[in-house]
């Protein structure tokens, strides 16, 4: 599946499911802030894009029938802007799909 249509696809559920409306610019700032403004201790919002990522892939996608090949695919797209900033989860979240 193409990039452009892998982030068209999680803005759109970003935007229709959690009331989230941002650009990509938008998002890559606001990781940044949550990431390096927020207390060492905080995790929660230190994690927030990972979250959603995580329910995106994790939730949204096997409630729609994608094989695990395909949350795959949308992991590594969508991966890079969600964490922009904070340390990379990819194996985390390969993992997690994998063992859903």
């Amino acid at each position: 599946m193409l990039y452009a249509k892998v982030l068209e696809i999680y803005f759109d559920w970003l935007c229709n499911e959690k009331g989230i409306a941002m650009t990509p610019d938008e998002m890559l700032k606001d990781n940044l802030r949550k990431v390096y403004e927020s207390q060492p201790t905080d995790v929660e919002r230190k994690r927030t894009h990972t979250n959603w990522l995580h329910e995106f892939i994790n939730v949204h996608l096997v409630s729609m029938g994608q094989a695990q090949g395909s949350r795959e695919v949308f992991s590594r797209r969508v991966e890079p802007i969600s964490k922009v900033g904070a340390l990379r989860h990819t194996d985390n979240v390969l993992a997690c799909i994998r063992n859903y």
